[in-house]
């Protein structure tokens, strides 16, 4: 069997364009395919710390919850992987010390089960604790994280957010879990920001209504995204002619604006197997002249470290065709549109948390309706039907009581992104 390697796929919208002495946006859609497990290419085994809140306030259903859901995110652990779990109050406790998974997998559960609440909520020390616990399995074919849970306010807070650059250096990704209503939302986004993802999205709302539904779902949602990693060092160079001027580039995934570095790239964050990521640039053009005219050429140079493939490159051309046949020009392209709508969506989505940060209720619901039909156009019925209960949910919301339901909608968002 070859190698495995990463592709792209070039999508240009329109697919060409008549000729005129006028400028024209031209949007071109750039899909990175990471290699399915069929390919051979092999996962980088997980180094994780949970990191679980155990003050108080966890006590009763939030912290059997937890329990639980550590029992089942450990279950579908591979052998290979390792797992550490951590309880922080006023102190931490190391309830799994870091362990190889195959090794120790019928013993976890029973030392999960030792998990109890007690007081307060001091999460640096849990942090430093479990960075002890997972640093010396950190390498660079492995790909290793933290995901804390919490219910409340961390009463540390500026030492937490002054420790969070030294672990996100050691290539340590944070991500977290706000259960509840009390937790603070924009100390965890800022907690767990990455200068390669937005630290918004590393971010879920647990709501206590669906408590047992969500916390299982974020956290199997993270062991996908962590547990079957193949890529790191991903990164897209972009060059282009004079007459074509770059407009701008989003990331599908996270509707997160894309600057080029002083190389002319940018990074890529580390993929699963099998997993697409999006991109949309947006090329300015004056088609003067009949006939194929190249927007850009994009090089992607990455690594496949658990395979030992270093430093591999791609190459993929964005050419327009440039006609006076106005029977060719200007056709549209769906699968450019589709992402383009996605988009747009999730912009929406994120301007409706704004107006409720500002107590406009009915600014947000608007934006949230045209959020819906844009999702329905798509054919995403589900989440457009999880955006209609947020309508419901602040058209019976008073502005005095506002913190839960944005709460929720940006747990909303961030799953329009995904």
């Amino acid at each position: 069997m070859p190698d495995p390697q990463m592709t792209m796929e070039v999508h240009i919208h329109p697919k060409a364009i008549l000729v005129d002495s006028a400028e024209r946006v031209i949007s071109v859609r750039l899909d990175l395919n990471a290699p399915p497990e069929s390919a051979g290419v092999v996962a980088r085994p997980l180094n994780m710390a949970l990191i679980i809140d155990k003050s108080g306030s966890m006590a009763g259903q939030k912290i059997e919850t937890a329990k639980a859901a550590a029992v089942k995110v450990v279950n579908s652990l591979a052998d290979h992987d390792v797992f550490a779990l951590v309880a922080f109050s006023a102190e931490p406790e190391v309830l799994v010390p870091a362990c190889r998974v195959g090794e120790h997998r019928t013993a976890i559960a029973s030392w999960i089960s030792r998990l109890g609440p007690e007081s307060w909520t001091l999460l640096a020390k849990g942090m430093r604790t479990a960075l002890m616990q997972i640093e010396p399995h950190c390498r660079e074919d492995v790909a290793s994280s933290m995901f804390i849970l919490t219910d409340g306010l961390a009463q540390d807070q500026e030492e937490c957010l002054k420790l969070a650059p030294d672990i996100l250096q050691r290539g340590i990704s944070i991500y977290a879990g706000g259960i509840g209503e009390d937790y603070d939302h924009a100390f965890l986004e800022k907690l767990c920001a990455d200068p390669v993802e937005k630290g918004k999205f590393l971010v879920d709302h647990i709501d206590m209504s669906t408590l047992e539904r969500d916390m299982e779902r974020i956290l199997q949602t993270y062991i996908k995204r962590k547990g079957h990693v193949v890529t790191s060092n991903v990164r897209v160079f972009v060059t282009f002619p004079r007459q074509v001027r770059l407009k701008s580039i989003y990331a599908e995934e996270h509707a997160q604006t894309i600057e080029l570095d002083t190389q002319q790239s940018f990074p890529v964050a580390d993929l699963y197997a099998g997993k697409q990521q999006r991109y949309l640039f947006e090329f300015v053009v004056i088609p003067s002249a009949v006939g194929n005219m190249q927007l850009a050429r994009f090089r992607l140079r990455y690594d496949l470290p658990a395979n030992n493939i270093r430093q591999a490159e791609a190459v993929a051309d964005a050419i327009i065709e440039i006609t006076n046949d106005p029977a060719r020009g200007n056709i549209p392209n769906s699968e450019v549109i589709k992402v383009a709508k996605k988009l747009h969506a999730t912009k929406l989505s994120e301007a409706a948390e704004a107006d409720l940060a500002r107590k406009d209720i009915r600014g947000a619901t608007k934006k949230l309706e045209r959020v819906t039909r844009t999702l329905e156009e798509l054919g995403e019925y589900d989440r457009a039907k999880e955006v209609k209960e947020r309508v419901t949910e602040l058209e019976q919301s008073s502005p005095e009581n506002l913190d839960l339901e944005i709460k929720r909608l940006r747990g909303t968002t961030k799953r329009l992104s995904e």
